[in-house]
């Protein structure tokens, strides 16, 4: 290999090399970087081509790909995700934290508390949320308690039914009781709201309310 060429074999090294550290920094799209890669430096240093041209491509390479590909500076972070009763709260707190911090991203998803300590479990989420206890290998994790809220059970201000025994109300929500006429109000179907699946605050309702009872089929789910 004579001097020039092992000169450009070097160099092409050095760009392959240049390229590859711009990619830890940056967010590319890859095939096009691999299209640029082949169409643009293979066939210059395939031609032999003169080693001014040669180096004013390895320039205007390295331009393009860091201005005109539209990479993006990748912003790592902190990613929050789990129970959508929480998700408000872990707003406010990332809001404030990152404006005392601006170097920092914090990004909250919601997704309900299962989804959540799974995101955890499998390091797809630095941080989980949760509206519920942990269970079996889910204690595992650290934990800590940063509220405590109670669940209720919401009428409407105009319905005469004012005072409910658990029984009855785990009656209502496993569909045995359908009209509110069996309650002491109006002959009117009663139509259920509960949260869905994998929300920790319905999983605390089946649990302390519920019992061995199911929530009834008919019930409407609704996020929190």
């Amino acid at each position: 290999m004579d001097n020039s060429n092992e000169r450009r074999h070097v160099m092409l090294n050095l760009v392959q090399h240049l390229i590859e550290e711009t990619l830890k920094q940056v967010q590319c799209d890859r095939n096009r970087l691999s299209l640029i890669w082949h169409l643009a430096v293979c066939p210059a240093y395939h031609r032999q081509a003169k080693p001014g041209i040669w180096n004013l491509g390895i320039l205007f390479l390295l331009l393009f790909i860091l201005f005109g590909m539209g990479c993006q500076r990748s912003k790592a972070g902190i990613t929050v995700a789990g129970s959508t009763s929480v998700e408000p709260f872990a707003e406010l707190l990332a809001e404030e934290y990152m404006s005392r911090h601006p170097e920092s991203h914090i990004y909250v998803q919601g997704g309900g508390s299962t989804a959540g300590i799974e995101a955890v479990t499998n390091r797809a989420a630095k941080i989980g949320m949760s509206s519920r206890n942990l269970i079996g290998e889910e204690k595992n994790l650290y934990t800590v308690t940063i509220a405590k809220d109670a669940i209720a059970i919401i009428l409407h201000p105009k319905n005469p039914v004012q005072d409910l025994s658990l029984n009855q109300i785990r009656e209502v929500f496993a569909g045995k009781i359908k009209s509110w006429d069996k309650l002491g109000g109006a002959s009117h179907p009663i139509i259920l709201v509960t949260r869905e699946e994998g929300s920790g605050t319905r999983e605390a309702f089946q649990k302390f309310m519920m019992g061995k009872e199911d929530i009834g089929l008919e019930a409407l789910v609704q996020d929190s």
